[in-house]
């Protein structure tokens, strides 16, 4: 009989905890590099809606939390995608166009427009010591953009007479696999056997919580638009604050802050230009309208050759 109660009792404790393993929101600090597939020194905020927020030196990743049967907790990353093209008109331009190349120096990657027969190389092999901006012209009018990496090729249609352009490589660096938490009471355990504890995301900070509610609107806005200055600093801001703050100029098609525009200051070379967030461009994503894998052939010279020799 106390045998039988013994039993009853142990499951029944197990019981209590996989309740309360469903009580994992909070954030969970982790100090120093830690291998094991996390992130070295992050906070790992767990949202009640069932998402997640890492934050670590200049890291920030987002997506969607479960717990599995073994009281697992797996945050699955929404990773970008491998490419992006942002467009707009620029009056400036008469003819052809111009397109900005950011993060293509790591990894090999290719260019083709309006699906001529060859793809040309972004930057040489092994680039060093960039430049910035990797701004690239073009003397043909843009009617698509081609985008490859060595295995695939994302086509983009242009659209609304878009002739300036901003393309973005997210290659695997930029790119994880799912986390893994054992949930115990103690706190979340990944596999290297550290124990992060539990903190109330109500005892954050004022300015901390406001941080992690703006990267929540931001993913889950899909935002399909950048707000860029001449100089390409790209400022993290929404449709309905510029409409607030700022008048837009057709003749510019750009956007210019009610109180600290300076006249033509895009033509000045104001010392604190590339911060400054007073002139703005907006840039619209390009969809993609294909993706394909097949072998196509590659000039021998790169748009761009860097090299610090």
């Amino acid at each position: 009989m106390k045998y039988l109660i013994g039993i009853l009792i142990f499951i029944s404790s197990l019981e209590v905890f996989s309740q309360q393993t469903i009580d994992v929101i909070g954030v969970y600090r982790e100090s120093g590099s830690t291998g094991g597939g996390s992130v070295g020194g992050a906070s790992y905020y767990i949202l009640e809606n069932h998402h997640f927020v890492i934050i670590a030196y200049a890291t920030i990743i987002y997506g969607k939390w479960e717990i599995n049967e073994k009281d697992v907790l797996i945050l699955h990353p929404i990773n970008p995608p491998v490419f992006r093209i942002y467009g707009r008109y620029n009056p400036n331009i008469k003819s052809g166009a111009k397109i900005m190349f950011q993060n293509f120096e790591s990894e090999r990657s290719f260019i083709q427009i309006n699906e001529e027969t060859i793809f040309i190389p972004v930057f040489n092999e092994d680039a060093n010591c960039l430049s910035y901006p990797n701004v690239a012209n073009f003397s043909q009018k843009t009617e698509s953009i081609s985008l490859a990496t060595i295995k695939e090729i994302h086509k983009f249609q242009v659209k609304n007479n878009a002739n300036d352009f901003i393309a973005i490589y997210h290659h695997g660096k930029d790119t994880y696999k799912p986390f893994m938490f054992q949930i115990t009471p103690q706190g979340l355990i990944a596999n290297q056997g550290k124990v992060m504890k539990k903190k109330s995301l109500k005892m954050l900070e004022e300015e901390e919580k406001s941080y992690i509610v703006e990267i929540q609107k931001s993913v889950d806005a899909n935002r399909n638009y950048l707000y860029v200055n001449h100089l390409y600093n790209n400022f993290d801001k929404y449709d309905t604050e510029v409409e607030q703050q700022y008048i837009y100029d057709k003749n510019k098609n750009a956007y210019l802050h009610k109180l600290s525009y300076k006249p033509n200051e895009e033509n000045e070379k104001l010392q604190d230009a590339y911060n400054r967030d007073a002139f703005l461009y907006k840039y619209l994503e390009l969809m993609v309208d294909e993706k394909v894998k097949k072998k196509f052939e590659i000039a021998s010279k790169p748009l761009f050759r860097a090299t610090c020799e």
